[in-house]
């Protein structure tokens, strides 16, 4: 099928509608109430275009003098959004038509006539496809001389969503999103004609676990979360491509970063893992990487510089018998941290690696899923490394009966999962490689200052079987940032002089990741490793595990790599 697009034909496989067509090859139309994900509704007429169909003779297309199809055009504009293709359609965008393009004007003036135009106060600047339709689309000036309307402001939706009702268009994709998608109908349109506004229903929150994609979605900023309002300005914020590890779906996110802080999280589009959408634990689940860090090793409660934790690390390893080690792995941290951790063991002579399983509750309709960590499925590779794992309650038992004297834990909370802190007085040594001040990590000998997520590189395989790449947004205390090819840079960020203050980080941890800690005590405790970079050490795992034989971290890039079998494949053991 061939359709003529603003004097461009296109081949067309299937039946898109002119919209989709149009965004699929290149041609900008605007739009507001449509959203891919979502039914069609049609009620902005942002997206107008004029199409026609050749004219049918009695031998087929009529032509006109100059040989070309005669065109029968619709009677007036019609929706892009709503309006299939088909064979032989000719369409003019605004680029092309006038009517097209003055329609457009009206529209957009007309949107405009209500609305408050305070868009040096609006979290949506800067990212608002009002203020960019405007712009580009939108007549030059306002013929409205009049008092707007006033409609209610700073309106608690719920739990975490803000409404503004003289910011709202009535696009109605919060309404729809949460009927279709979330299936849970809290939002409703009520008043009518130029009064109208979205709110929820009488005695009904919008509190659905998937609430927080209104924001993302609403075009203007009429939808707010009440986490980021007034936080930052957009442009003022890096923003990294990355996974969320709260559960075992590993949403695709973007991670907005401002002075090294994390700010917010936002689903980016994967239609493998997540589509469009994320869940609101998920979004929020940052905190955790800003707040209450391990900054700098320590040993019972003293701080050490990276030497002296290295010497420390090697020292108490060696005070015990290998075969009286036991390491817990970790279902949270990357496939590289802990491979490098299994292997660095290994040579040490450590027969026992115990896991912990982390499922509550169900999984959903949607995204969410039970299994609350992001890399389970990474570690069940890694059994036919490690050989097989041991459980927590067995863990308990061998502290208990007094065959495990020395206990490391990377990144993982045994001591927070059901091991008693009684245990820990059989424990000779207790090492801990720890993110933030859990359970483990204040019971423990020593402490190592892990890298999060959002600090390090490296790879997690999720319910799905698809592995996917996290990537630095923030920096560390002995990195530069300009450095970081993987992280995402600002404005500041890419411009400031090194004496702007206010270009300056101000929540810098002092970590480490757990591969480059492992790699500095290696020749203390006479273990062989290469431990290079993250990309290295999963060449390395790669070149061990079948099911990961041809993925590459190019391959994986930022959509992940679907695996072709199974995460239990057995390992190939070197």
């Amino acid at each position: 099928m061939k359709v003529t697009i603003d004097n461009i034909e296109h081949e067309v496989n299937g039946k898109p509608t002119i919209l989709e067509l149009a965004s699929k090859v290149g041609v900008e139309i605007p739009h507001f109430c449509y959203h891919p994900g979502l039914s069609i509704s049609g009620n902005c007429r942002m997206c107008l275009v004029e199409a026609g169909t050749p004219k049918m003779g009695p031998n087929g297309v009529e032509l006109d003098a100059d040989g070309k199809p005669v065109i029968m055009w619709g009677p007036k504009p019609t929706t892009s959004c709503s309006t299939p293709v088909s064979e032989g359609m000719v369409v003019k965008t605004g680029k092309t038509s006038k009517v097209i393009e003055d329609a457009q004007k009206g529209v957009l003036e007309f949107i405009l006539i209500n609305h408050p135009l305070d868009c040096p106060i609006c979290d949506q600047a800067g990212e608002c496809p009002l203020q960019e339709n405007t712009f580009k689309f939108g007549p030059e000036g306002s013929r409205f001389e009049f008092e707007k309307n006033h409609k209610p402001k700073r309106v608690e939706l719920g739990p975490n969503v803000m409404f503004d009702a003289e910011r709202c268009i009535n696009c109605t994709r919060c309404v729809r999103f949460s009927d279709e998608v979330a299936k849970a109908p809290q939002l409703t349109v009520i008043q009518r004609g130029d009064h109208n506004y979205i709110a929820t229903f009488p005695g009904i929150e919008l509190d659905n676990p998937y609430a927080m994609n209104v924001i993302d979605i609403c075009p203007v900023g009429a939808l707010t979360s009440k986490h980021f309002r007034f936080k930052s300005r957009v442009w003022e914020m890096s923003e990294t491509d990355t996974i969320c590890t709260g559960c075992a779906n590993g949403c695709n996110v973007k991670m907005w970063v401002k002075n090294n802080e994390i700010l917010r999280q936002t689903p980016r589009e994967n239609q493998a893992v997540n589509q469009w959408w994320m869940c609101d634990e998920g979004r929020l689940g940052f905190k955790s990487l800003n707040e209450n860090r391990v900054s700098g090793p320590r040993f019972k409660g003293s701080e050490l510089s990276w030497e002296a934790a290295s010497s420390q690390l090697a020292d108490s390893l060696k005070s015990v018998q290998a075969s009286e080690l036991a390491v817990v792995v970790s279902p949270f941290a990357t496939l590289e941290d802990n491979y490098a951790s299994i292997k660095f063991f290994k040579k040490l002579g450590v027969k026992t690696f115990v896991r912990y399983q982390h499922v509550k509750g169900q999984d959903d309709h949607l995204l969410i899923k039970a299994d609350k960590t992001p890399n389970q499925a990474a570690l069940d590779l890694l059994e036919g490394i490690a050989g097989k794992f041991t459980t927590g309650e067995k863990l308990a038992a061998a502290i208990e009966s007094g065959s495990i004297k020395g206990l490391v834990v990377i990144e993982e909370n045994p001591f927070g999962n059901g091991l008693s802190d009684s245990l820990k007085s059989k424990l000779s040594i207790l090492v801990s490689f720890s993110t933030n001040w859990d359970e483990t990590a204040k019971l423990a000998d020593l402490v190592i200052p892990a890298a999060s997520v959002a600090e390090t590189i490296g790879t997690f395989i999720n319910a799905k079987g698809i592995i996917q790449k996290v990537r630095p947004a923030k920096v560390l205390k002995l990195q530069n940032r300009s450095l970081m090819r993987e992280t995402g840079l600002s404005r500041w960020d890419k411009h400031a002089w090194k004496y702007d203050k206010w270009a300056q980080p101000t929540h810098v941890t002092d970590a480490k990741p757990t591969w480059e800690v492992l790699e500095s005590a290696a020749s203390a405790v006479g273990v062989e490793v290469s431990f290079k970079s993250p990309e290295q050490i999963f060449s390395k795992a790669a070149s061990e595990i079948a099911v990961l034989k041809d993925v590459t971290y190019e391959k994986i890039g930022t959509a992940g790599v679907q695996l072709t079998s199974s995460a239990k494949t057995e390992a190939v053991l070197s």
